[in-house]
């Protein structure tokens, strides 16, 4: 259930991305797609920790300080407010131009 659970976040992970990368300033999509990333990230800790918790399972030491380095991420981006929406647009820059 548990790889189900990731696959399936995974999936709708990307689906939302690749319609709110066609629709940027789509308020409604960036909280999907907050909600879609934090959504697969939780899966992702739990199948994670399962594994962790199984002695039959060896995680290799480089996989380890992948995911503290993420989980560490991960609770940055929830708990500390200082850290900026990476998905908002401020403003932008636009020009013509052609090549003759």
């Amino acid at each position: 259930m548990f790889e189900y659970a990731l696959r399936k976040s995974y999936e709708e992970m990307i689906a939302v991305i690749r319609i709110a990368e066609e629709d940027l300033n789509n308020e409604e999509l960036k909280k999907e797609v907050n909600f879609r990333v934090v959504n697969f990230l939780h899966c992702l800790f739990d199948y994670y920790e399962r594994l962790e918790k199984n002695e039959e399972i060896l995680i290799d030491c480089n996989d380890k300080q992948f995911f503290s380095g993420l989980r560490y991420a991960n609770n940055k981006l929830k708990h500390d407010p200082s850290v900026l929406k990476v998905y908002q647009r401020t403003e932008a820059f636009h020009f013509q131009s052609s090549f003759r």
